[in-house]
């Protein structure tokens, strides 16, 4: 008799087993307002900026001579060099012409104080864009609204100076800037 109530208390077991499986679970009610669409991004991508935008983005930016205003793009170290890149961006009522002598622009390392001036190569030139006929001084002549791309090279400061300033004549300063390495 035993035997049979065990099988009898299994099968309902069972029984209430398989129906919890097939029961459906109650709807949800539905919201009052619509959740708006999930928005597609993907931050690797963006759009492009437009020129002028372009041109004001950047680590710094200060003012220049004659009413410009320079942008420091980048000062990233390869090798035994570092490469400082800059936009010039003249005026939008009127054009720029300046001359920036290389002997008097300088990288200084935050950490030691040490100067470093820009490189000039085995000839004597100097290793900055776009470089005069002359080889010592980057000549602009920009037409109201423009903007140039500039760029200097300096020996490197040690792996252990996070950040550097930088001195340009006419140009106010750059300072506590990072180092990308």
């Amino acid at each position: 008799m035993w035997t049979r109530h065990l099988a009898l208390g299994a099968l309902v077991a069972l029984a209430g087993t398989f129906a919890g499986c097939q029961r459906e679970p109650a709807a949800e009610p539905e919201p009052a307002v619509a959740p708006a669409p999930a928005e597609e991004s993907n931050p690797a991508v963006r759009p492009a900026e437009p020129p002028e935008e372009a041109a004001a983005t950047g680590i710094a930016t200060q003012p220049g001579p004659n009413g410009s205003e320079v942008t420091l793009k980048a000062v990233r170290v390869t090798g035994n060099l570092v490469t400082v890149e800059l936009a010039y961006r003249a005026p939008s009522d009127r054009a720029l012409s300046t001359i920036v002598r290389l002997g008097d622009v300088s990288l200084i390392d935050d950490a030691t104080t040490q100067r470093y001036e820009v490189v000039q190569d085995a000839s004597g030139r100097y290793m900055a864009q776009p470089l005069s006929t002359s080889g010592n001084a980057v000549v602009l002549s920009l037409s109201a609204g423009d903007t140039a791309q500039v760029s200097f090279r300096f020996p490197a400061p040690p792996a252990s100076s996070p950040t550097v300033s930088i001195s340009i004549p006419e140009v106010g300063p750059f300072d506590g800037v990072p180092v990308q390495r």
